[in-house]
């Protein structure tokens, strides 16, 4: 299989586990899961749609999904395959995000993502966050 062919995979399973994660976090009998939501600023597009999306304020390496907390912190939750990689840009973006105090984390596969959003619900529910 060439590069851009495991490219391709690799991205469609990332985008299987985030479709998991929102049914997943829709479902949750705890409601702070409810605002989860994606910021669509990654996939491939013509070019007339990405140069006017640009203009409209999409940038790449955002994390693929965004929780607003009820203590007014945000956090940002990056979804990867359990072999996937950060890219440079991503990794930028979310060291600009942690400086900023927004909370951020890389889950690698649809396990790893449950666990870390109950640890970070749970968190904000003692005030630990």
């Amino acid at each position: 299989m060439s590069d851009p062919e495991k490219k391709k995979q690799r991205r469609h399973l990332e985008e299987s586990i985030q479709k998991q994660i929102v049914l997943w976090c829709k479902q949750h009998d705890n409601p702070k899961f409810h605002g989860i939501f994606h910021v669509p600023n990654g996939d491939f597009r013509d070019k007339r749609t990405a140069i006017k999306l640009k203009k409209m304020g999409v940038k790449a390496g955002i994390p693929d999904l965004m929780l607003p907390l009820e203590n007014g912190k945000v956090f940002w939750l990056e979804l990867k395959t359990k072999k996937g990689k950060l890219s440079a840009v991503q990794k930028v973006v979310i060291a600009k995000l942690k400086k900023k105090g927004h909370l951020v984390e890389v889950a690698f596969g649809y396990d790893q993502a449950v666990e870390i959003l109950e640890r970070v619900i749970s968190s904000e529910e003692t005030n630990e966050v």
